[in-house]
């Protein structure tokens, strides 16, 4: 096991709850990861604040980048920081 496994699986006993928060948290922004865009939120979940970035090596990649931030919610985002998540 890893030592970053072993860590996420300490905090997951020390602190469910954070835990799940993060699992639903990844769901909320899976498909903008699985476009090669990085979301990085705030680390305690208290704002909905966010760091976007993304690398390119073409037109077709970069507007495939765009599209897929067009089509995020941070509706969505916003209202789950919130805790009002459906």
């Amino acid at each position: 096991m890893n030592s970053k496994a072993l860590l996420s699986s300490l905090l997951e006993k020390i602190s469910p709850e954070f835990s799940e928060l993060k699992k639903q948290s990844s769901k909320i922004i899976k498909k903008l990861n699985s476009s090669g865009v990085t979301f990085q939120s705030d680390r305690t979940f208290e704002t909905p604040s966010a760091f976007i970035s993304f690398n390119v090596s073409n037109r077709n990649d970069f507007n495939n980048k765009i599209l897929a931030l067009q089509n995020f919610s941070f509706e969505d985002w916003e209202r789950f920081i919130e805790g009002n998540q459906e």
